[in-house]
């Protein structure tokens, strides 16, 4: 598709990418506190409850994915006269957090019956490097888009739950497996037979995770899917992994690194004698940590491998439905090759805007409403014919 021209339009004192990156998370930090905090509901219509619960589904190779759901709980229903089946759960405090645990068998009822009422619309988030579902960006996002009328789903890559995962694999930049796992789970239970219309919205990382699926799946992807929205998104690893060296983003390498470091600790026990914690503080950027960690503990040769094997962009060319990239030209943790100017003209379903501020994943836009411009572009393109 041609390249879209950006309507965003940042405040003189919005035009420095890390004041974007930096007080973009705080504001969503804020307004996930002020909403948590608020007691008017999100539904003036009393029929209607949030319903939030986690679900847990295992991967091929056994290992584990939680998942937490954010759905319209139907009280009454006029048009088929039932009511939604509920979920016990219970709060369980989870590393100082607080996340909703779901007790439930997983299997289906076979007899369980889909009412009219139910939604037919899912958004699956893709949260960013070592975030969560809890993270404020994809909170702020699962809100707006409830608030819109869609069903969520957010996925925890593995380790990223609260609870570190089985195997001495992590999850990891280009981890499409698990997003094909997850979808996969979704189209298949009859308990989710109603989504028939099912989003994929993802941003940095996890749009780049996104992107690879959608590129390897291409004519074969469930028809379920819709459409994609990515926000930020370093598809080129190794340009991108360069770009995070720089002077300029040492604050941030260094929240990462301790964050990739505390993963590392959760699984020391799993953890061979080559692969240990000895001398961590020498490691200063992502070629550091991929070529020691990330690259052995999944079968890639080296940071390099795995930089070229986990990249969306190759994938870019097969993409078969819809699907948004917006990117801001100033992101500091994205270099030039992050940019497919090229893929995406010679792609139909590829819309691709790129502002000229924005930061990483900022898109700050002082509104009554709250929310940023990415969220919006994410409204309003799920909504588009």
């Amino acid at each position: 598709m041609p390249i879209i021209k950006s309507k965003y339009k940042a405040q003189f004192f919005l035009k420095n990418p890390h004041v974007q990156t930096i007080l973009g998370f705080f504001l969503s930090k804020f307004r996930v506190i002020a909403s948590n905090l608020a007691s008017t509901p999100l539904f003036k219509n009393n029929k209607i409850q949030i319903k939030k619960y986690r679900e847990r589904i295992f991967t091929p190779d056994e290992d584990f994915l939680d998942l937490d759901w954010i759905t319209a709980e139907i009280e009454d229903c006029e048009q088929s006269g039932t009511a939604r089946k509920r979920t016990s759960s219970r709060l369980r405090r989870t590393n100082d957090r607080s996340v909703l645990k779901v007790h439930e068998d997983h299997e289906d009822d076979e007899n369980a019956e889909i009412e009219d009422c139910e939604q037919s619309r899912l958004v699956i988030i893709c949260h960013g490097l070592e975030a969560s579902s809890q993270g404020a960006f994809e909170q702020c996002l699962a809100k707006t888009l409830y608030k819109e009328g869609f069903d969520i789903v957010l996925v925890n890559y593995r380790g990223c739950s609260g609870e570190p995962n089985k195997l001495l694999k992590s999850y990891h930049s280009g981890k499409s497996e698990d997003l094909k796992s997850v979808i996969d789970y979704i189209c298949a239970k009859k308990k989710y037979s109603h989504y028939r219309d099912i989003y994929l919205v993802g941003n940095s990382v996890g749009g780049n995770i996104i992107l690879k699926y959608l590129g390897e799946e291409g004519f074969d992807l469930p028809s379920q899917i819709k459409k994609a929205f990515t926000i930020s998104v370093p598809l080129d690893l190794a340009s991108s992994s360069r770009a995070m060296a720089r002077k300029e983003n040492e604050l941030y390498m260094s929240k990462f690194l301790g964050c990739l470091k505390a993963k590392i600790q959760d699984k020391e026990e799993l953890l061979t004698r080559e692969i240990n914690l000895k001398d961590f503080s020498k490691l200063k950027n992502f070629y550091d940590f991929d070529s020691r960690y990330t690259a052995p503990l999944n079968d890639f040769s080296s940071a390099e491998d795995y930089w070229i094997k986990a990249s969306s962009k190759p994938y870019l060319n097969k993409i078969q439905i819809p699907t948004y990239i917006l990117s801001s030209l100033d992101d500091s943790f994205l270099a030039k090759d992050c940019y497919p100017f090229s893929e995406a003209e010679h792609n139909k379903f590829i819309f691709l805007e790129c502002s000229s501020h924005g930061g990483h994943c900022g898109f700050i836009e002082l509104n009554l409403r709250g929310i940023s411009y990415a969220e919006q572009e994410v409204v309003n393109f799920l909504n588009s014919d």
